[in-house]
């Protein structure tokens, strides 16, 4: 019995890895900042994979979105989100799809842009399991642009909103911080 388990679960953690996975079916040199895997030009990406971006599910763009933040590619990761919020606005990957731009944007230090796809959490997925945590990276963005007061009342706002979770704990350390 325990090992007919163990088979199960190693089948089970095989497939998953290979959904999860995107295949590449053809190397392509791409120009320095273009991205191989952007939907820019999606009839040439169709004639090249043979791929068509019109048959993506939700969770397919939700795997190229992953694979752009890994490997800090801000426009193409852009271009996957919007083709999803467009196509799959009520995705249950929808949220983290923007999460992960907007902490990707916040990375790369383009704070605008982070607080925009932050903003846009807060506002279009209030029930969200990731509104904290944007909220949170809302007062980090402020507070790296050098906007205390609104980075001290996002950080209020937070702790106010959400007593005990982790986030109002980091958020009381970084009021520490900016008084």
């Amino acid at each position: 019995m325990i090992k007919n388990t163990a088979i199960y679960f190693l089948v089970t953690f095989i497939l998953l890895q290979r959904t999860e996975a995107v295949p590449q079916k053809t190397l392509i040199r791409v120009p320095q900042g273009q991205s191989s895997r952007s939907p820019q030009g999606s009839e040439l990406w169709q004639e090249l994979t043979g791929e068509n971006l019109n048959k993506f599910d939700d969770k397919r763009f939700y795997s190229e979105i992953i694979a752009q933040y890994h490997t800090r590619d801000a426009k193409g990761l852009s271009r996957y989100l919007e083709a999803l919020l467009r196509r799959y606005p009520a995705s249950p990957y929808a949220d983290n799809a923007l999460y992960l731009g907007g902490e990707l944007a916040l990375e790369m230090k383009n704070y605008p842009d982070a607080l925009k796809y932050f903003q846009r959490i807060t506002r279009s997925y209030p029930l969200s399991n990731r509104v904290v945590a944007a909220q949170f990276s809302k007062g980090i963005a402020y507070k790296k642009m050098n906007l205390d007061v609104q980075a001290k009342k996002v950080f209020y706002e937070l702790r106010m909103k959400y007593p005990g979770s982790p986030e109002s704990f980091r958020a009381e350390t970084e009021l520490k911080l900016i008084r």
